[in-house]
C-alpha cells in the first residue's frame, strides 16, 4: 500500500472536483450474505501528488492505469505502482463533455461522455479512431464491454446514476433493458462485466449512495437482480469521505481477478480489490499458485505452463476483459501452448487441479 501524500484539492467531500449523483441520498438497505472472505485489498495508490480529484473513469490497458476527470479531456496514465507516466488529450466527441468511463474489447478502448456517443480510441497511439452512437435514451455515464452479448458479437452495458441499465450492440442498437426498479440503485457511476466468477455472469457497479458514499454492488446478469456480494468502501477502509468513481474488472493485475475502482475528491485513490467469487471452492489457492509457472513473458508465439499437481488439469487463458481465449485439459505437468494468434497485451493463465486453483499472468507481444 502506498503512503498517503499531500492532498491538492479542498478538504471534505463537497468540492468542485467530484461529481455526485443528484438524487443519491442513502445506502440501499438490507443485508448481503457472503460465502467466503471477499474483497481482499490488493493495492491502494494515492494520486494526490499527480492529479487533482474528480477522477471519473478508469481502465487497465497495456500494463497501465488510465484515469479521466469528469468534464475534462485530459487522460492520465499511471504505472501499476501508481507513478505518473504521462497524459494525453482526448478530443471531445460532444462539446463540453469529458470521459466519464472507459472499457475495452481487448483491441480498442471505448470512452463514454455522458451523452449517446461512445468514442473509440486506439490504445497504442492514444488517438480517437471513430464513434458509436447509441439509440438508447440513456446518456452514457457508465459503460462496460460484454464479450458474450449479441450471440458472441459483443456489446456494451450502459447506465447513468439511477437509470435503466441498457445493453446495446457494437453499433448502438438496444438489445436488452434492466429496469431501474429491478436494480434499485440511484448513484451508478461505473460498471464492469465479470464473465469468469463462479455463479456469474455478473455486473459490478460502483454506486454513490450519497455524498460522501462509495459502494460496490454485484448484480446478476441478465436479470439485474442484486446479488450476494456488497462492499462499503468508506466503512471497510476507513476512508470516510470517499466518493465512488469508475470501476473496471481485469484478470491481468494479480493472481486473482481485480475489481479496479476510483475514489473521487478527497481521498483521491486508485484501489484494487480481489474480485469475490460466490463459492469458496473457486477461490485461488495462493500456495498452489506459487507452484504454477508461465514463461516466457513477454511471449511471442509460445508460452510454457508448468505446475506440480498430479492428474488432470484445466488450463484457461483470459484476456483483460475476462474472455476465455484458450482452454485445454491436460494430464501433463509441463505444457506448451501456441499463443501466436493472440493479439498483443496482458493475459492471465488459470490452472485448475485437484490440488487447487492457481493463476499467473504473461505479456504477449
Amino acid at each position: 500500500m502506498s503512503a498517503q501524500s499531500q492532498v491538492l484539492v479542498p478538504a471534505g467531500p463537497l468540492n468542485n472536483y467530484s461529481e455526485v449523483a443528484p438524487m443519491a441520498q442513502t445506502a440501499k438497505g438490507g443485508t448481503h450474505p457472503s460465502t467466503q472472505a471477499v474483497f481482499d485489498l490488493q493495492f491502494q495508490h494515492d494520486l494526490s501528488l499527480h492529479v487533482a480529484g474528480g477522477n471519473a473513469g478508469i481502465i487497465y490497458i497495456n500494463g497501465e492505469f488510465w484515469t479521466s476527470r469528469w468534464a475534462q479531456d485530459t487522460v492520465w496514465r499511471f504505472d501499476t505502482n501508481g507513478a505518473l507516466l504521462g497524459h494525453f488529450i482526448l478530443p471531445n466527441a460532444v462539446s463540453g463533455q469529458g470521459a466519464r468511463a472507459f472499457t475495452t474489447d481487448g483491441t480498442n478502448v471505448y470512452a463514454s461522455k455522458n451523452s449517446n456517443v461512445i468514442q473509440i480510441i486506439n490504445p497504442n497511439t492514444y488517438m480517437p479512431t471513430g464513434t458509436i452512437t447509441s439509440s438508447s435514451a440513456v446518456a452514457i455515464r457508465t459503460i462496460t464491454y460484454d464479450a458474450t452479448a449479441n450471440g458472441g458479437a459483443g456489446g456494451f452495458w450502459i447506465s447513468n446514476f439511477g437509470t435503466d441499465i441498457v445493453l446495446i450492440s457494437m453499433t448502438g442498437s438496444v438489445l436488452a433493458t434492466i429496469p431501474a426498479a429491478v436494480h434499485g440503485l440511484t448513484g451508478m457511476y461505473g460498471s464492469a462485466v465479470d464473465n469468469t466468477s463462479s455463479g456469474g455472469p455478473y455486473l459490478w457497479v460502483s454506486n454513490q449512495p450519497g455524498n460522501p458514499g462509495a459502494e460496490i454492488y454485484q448484480l446478476e446478469l441478465p436479470s439485474g437482480i442484486v446479488g450476494t456480494q456488497y462492499y462499503d468502501i468508506n466503512t471497510n477502509l476507513g476512508t470516510a469521505t470517499g466518493l465512488g468513481g469508475g470501476i473496471f474488472y481485469t484478470s491481468g493485475l494479480a493472481a486473482a481477478p481485480t475489481l479496479l475502482t476510483l475514489l473521487q475528491g478527497t481521498p483521491n485513490y486508485i484501489i484494487g480489490f480481489e474480485a469475490p467469487s460466490t463459492v469458496g471452492v473457486d477461490e485461488v489457492n495462493d500456495d498452489f499458485s506459487k507452484s504454477v509457472s508461465v514463461f516466457p513473458s513477454p511471449a511471442y508465439s509460445t508460452v510454457f505452463v508448468n505446475h506440480t499437481a498430479n492428474g488432470e488439469s484445466l488450463i484457461q487463458i483470459f484476456d483483460v476483459t475476462g474472455k476465455i481465449v484458450f482452454e485445454t485439459k491436460s494430464l501433463e505437468q509441463e505444457n506448451k501452448i501456441d499463443v501466436s494468434k493472440l493479439t498483443n497485451g496482458i493475459y492471465s493463465v488459470k490452472v485448475s487441479t485437484e490440488n487447487g486453483i492457481g493463476m499467473k499472468k504473461f505479456m504477449k507481444y
